[in-house]
């Protein structure tokens, strides 16, 4: 960037004053104190998105975030729907247009509004399609699979794209095996009954 002298300068000359400013710095302050178990920070953006922000959209795509609203980008409303989110150890991306005069927020897709089962609605990040076949995400068998998955799929780099996988895909199905109990009996009966079996024995 180029100052009035004529000179470089690596200063970001933000949009709108002090609100913006105030955005920035705070969804900074937000990506430091924020982080998952790994410390790696559960806020991707900030000030850095507003220089370079077609990067964070291409994280969002790559790794299938959902865009959950868009802010003009002096809004600092934004400020507490991103903190509601990172607070409870959720992902979120951040990315900020200077040419929109808008910021975009991104959650992963385990966060976005979950699948309502035949019961109550499922928590958000769960086993959707075992929560739907067992009736409940308290049920027994959903806890073994929950376990199965925080205990060994988290620990690998191929169980963790098998659970991104998981969540993109498994809430569809979830609704609609709802809607066929015969095909919901199936999967219970072929498929998770044995699974969950054989998880009780190997956590005993």
């Amino acid at each position: 960037m180029i100052n009035e002298n004529g000179t470089e300068t690596d200063d970001v000359q933000f949009n709108t004053g002090d609100d913006v400013l105030d955005i920035m710095n705070t969804l900074d302050k937000f990506s430091k104190i924020y982080k998952n178990s790994d410390g790696v920070s559960l806020l991707v953006g900030g000030s850095e998105s507003y220089i370079f922000p077609e990067k964070f959209q291409g994280l969002a795509d790559k790794f299938h975030f959902e865009r959950y609203k868009s802010f003009h980008i002096s809004d600092r409303s934004i400020l507490n729907e991103v903190k509601k989110y990172i607070s409870t150890d959720r992902m979120v991306i951040v990315v900020a247009w200077t040419k929109q005069d808008k910021i975009d927020v991104w959650l992963q897709r385990e966060i976005v509004e979950p699948v309502e089962s035949s019961g109550s609605k499922q928590e958000s990040g769960g086993c959707f399609i075992a929560t739907e076949v067992y009736g409940s995400n308290e049920a027994l068998q959903v806890k073994i699979l929950r376990k199965f998955r925080d205990e060994h799929l988290e620990s690998s780099f191929l169980g963790k794209l098998f659970i991104q996988f998981y969540y993109a895909a498994s809430p569809p199905i979830a609704k609609f095996i709802s809607n066929i109990p015969i095909l919901k009996s199936a999967v219970k009966g072929g498929l998770l009954d044995p699974f969950v079996r054989k998880l009780s024995s190997s956590f005993k």
